[in-house]
């Protein structure tokens, strides 16, 4: 009985690391196809689309989501899904669309409590939240440290995490266009991955 524990406990361990491995892969083949995406973008498409809220969150749903979707050899869909913008989906035997991605896209960082809360509710490996917002070190020792710690330490205190929560911040300048990104593990605690960063110069 012991030896089947101890088995049991061994194999459980083994089958977490793989998933979580298999959850950082997801979480790196995104940032790449989001690279890849904006990079090819003509700058006019860009420029047009960070003149308004509304103008970005159709770009989003209707140009950047639908190619990193491609990129990574998934279905997609811009239709709420169960309450979330978007999802990224593989479809089983039976035809159900199980997603792999879903994303909430938040215009005003100052208010996605509701769409971090949202998106803690679902089982998908790869969760991102989408913001637009200046974005320095103040900034970022705010979101990695106290932002949203509440309601990660309550998932994880009570459940757990299902795969990784990221965030992607879009910020448009003087520069031209930057995206910055951290994520969270399962743990609830920052991944030990460098913060991906890119730019697009006007």
């Amino acid at each position: 009985m012991e030896i089947s524990a101890y088995l049991w406990v061994k194999n459980s361990v083994y089958l977490l690391a793989i998933m979580e491995n298999m959850y950082n892969d997801i979480w790196s083949q995104f940032l790449s196809a989001l690279k890849s995406s904006v990079e090819s973008e003509n700058l006019d498409v860009l420029s047009s689309a960070w003149e308004s809220v509304t103008n970005r969150t159709s770009y989003y749903k209707e140009n950047l989501f639908p190619k990193i979707s491609s990129c990574l050899g998934l279905e997609y869909t811009n239709k709420e899904f169960l309450t979330i913008d978007a999802a990224f989906y593989k479809r089983g035997s039976g035809n159900y669309p199980v997603p792999i991605v879903l994303i909430e896209s938040e215009n005003n960082a100052s208010t996605t409590e509701n769409e971090v809360y949202k998106l803690c509710f679902f089982n998908a490996p790869l969760k991102v939240l989408f913001i637009c917002c200046d974005w320095d070190e103040n900034i970022k020792l705010q979101f990695t440290k106290d932002y949203w710690d509440f309601i990660l330490n309550d998932f994880t205190e009570v459940n757990k995490l299902a795969g990784v929560f990221a965030v992607i911040i879009a910020q448009w300048d003087e520069n031209g266009l930057r995206f910055n990104s951290f994520a969270y593990g399962e743990n609830g605690l920052p991944l030990n991955l460098q913060d991906e960063v890119f730019c697009l110069y006007k």
